[in-house]
């Protein structure tokens, strides 16, 4: 168990860092990925851990890698890390700001305060894992948070819609849509907001540039579903554009 003494906090959203009671630790790379992957992980065999961390170098060099790594960690920051058996795993009391993520994200779907909700879209938009890390098990894990994301950024920007706060679910479907820019569902989002709001001319911009960059880059047009959803939308603008040419032409 971690020394009452000691807080540990391990942030892996946005860059990484080890504070104990509030402070900067540092910590060389290696030891940096063996908190990393337990962080991610949980529990996990020595074996697996020697694996993952050391792909390329053999079993037997991976195994002594990984012994001197956690000899490190143990020595440089001690109790940061407990074992059971073959299984290494972070202490239960250091604090994880992607299991912090993990829990909101479980409560997105009841949450009905909207300043609560305001702090989830903050946290969200802050919320790429380990940016800059491109080893193999990282990048499965940083396409596994971005599509948590995604889903509650656009959770919130239903619930926001649902409670006429227009604003704010243009604002999360538009983080969704820049997270990942071929993501219709997004778009989608962004131009019910719009035309809840009254600003059809900005619903249809959005239309267009999706559906060009969706030709442009995957050769393919936009659903049904969303072709539909900007259907009145240009009859609208048709219908403008000939009102306003038959009033010029009495004049």
């Amino acid at each position: 168990m971690a020394s009452e003494n000691n807080r540990w906090q391990l942030t892996l959203l946005g860059h990484w860092q080890l504070r104990r009671d509030g402070e900067p630790v540092f910590v060389a790379v290696r030891q940096r990925r063996l908190l990393a992957a337990l962080a991610i992980f949980g529990a996990r065999s020595r074996r697996f851990l020697a694996g993952t961390l050391w792909p390329d170098g053999g079993e037997t060099r991976a195994a002594g890698s990984l012994r001197a790594c956690v000899w490190h960690v143990r020595h440089e920051t001690p109790n940061l890390i407990d074992e059971a058996g073959d299984e290494l795993f972070l202490d239960e009391s250091v604090e994880v700001d992607l299991h912090d993520l993990q829990r909101r994200l479980l409560l997105i779907d009841d949450e009905e305060s909207t300043a609560v909700m305001l702090d989830d879209l903050a946290a969200l938009w802050q919320a790429d894992l380990l940016p800059g890390w491109y080893e193999a098990w990282v990048i499965s894990e940083q396409e596994r948070v971005q599509q948590w994301r995604l889903g509650a950024l656009e959770t919130l920007a239903a619930r926001f819609l649902d409670v006429d706060r227009i604003d704010y679910a243009v604002t999360a479907a538009t983080m969704a849509a820049s997270i990942d820019p071929l993501r219709e569902s997004a778009h989608r989002l962004v131009i019910q907001g719009h035309v809840m709001a009254g600003n059809d001319g900005a619903a249809l911009r959005e239309y267009q540039a999706f559906r060009a960059r969706l030709s442009r880059e995957l050769g393919v047009a936009p659903s049904t579903m969303m072709q539909r959803l900007v259907a009145t939308l240009d009859a609208k603008t048709t219908d403008r554009r000939e009102a306003a040419v038959t009033s010029a032409s009495r004049r």
